[in-house]
């Protein structure tokens, strides 16, 4: 498992279309557990943008098959998305929607478990796009990243 905070450390690099001005963007090492302090998050606030993306280059090749995102919803201008879209980086440098994602739950939700599964797939970077919800912003606590063992 790789366990991918916006906290601190520097384990993969990090790739952002909207930083919000007054969000810290770093990241937890890996393995280290997780505070549930609300300072450790990735958001789109202030964001013009009617869709914003996340994206961790590995830096090298490996194999994904589970997913895991802490929306964050701060019950004032931050929410979960109304959607996202999970991405990978395929060779030719195109991303890709990843296939056949089974997601628990279907809607996104905040401050709790959002998990997607998908038959393996090997990449070395993963994107998420967040279109916001009416009126919000989305952003998020925790993304991990899990391969088959």
């Amino acid at each position: 498992m790789t366990r991918l905070m916006p906290g601190e450390g520097r384990c993969h690099r990090l790739h952002i279309r909207f930083p919000a001005p007054l969000t810290p963007v770093r990241m937890m090492r890996p393995n280290e557990p997780s505070t549930g302090i609300p300072n450790t998050r990735w958001t789109d606030y202030g964001s013009p943008n009617p869709t914003d993306w996340w994206s961790v280059n590995f830096g090298q090749v490996r194999p994904v098959s589970d997913i895991r995102i802490y929306f964050y919803n701060d019950n004032r201008g931050v929410k979960s998305p109304a959607s996202y879209e999970l991405q990978y980086l395929e060779a030719n440098g195109q991303w890709q929607d990843i296939p056949n994602q089974n997601r628990q739950p279907a809607t996104p939700v905040g401050n709790d478990l959002n998990r997607i599964t998908f038959p393996t797939i090997s990449t070395q970077s993963l994107r998420i796009i967040v279109t916001p919800q009416a009126g919000a912003w989305a952003g998020f606590s925790e993304f991990e990243s899990w391969r088959p063992e």
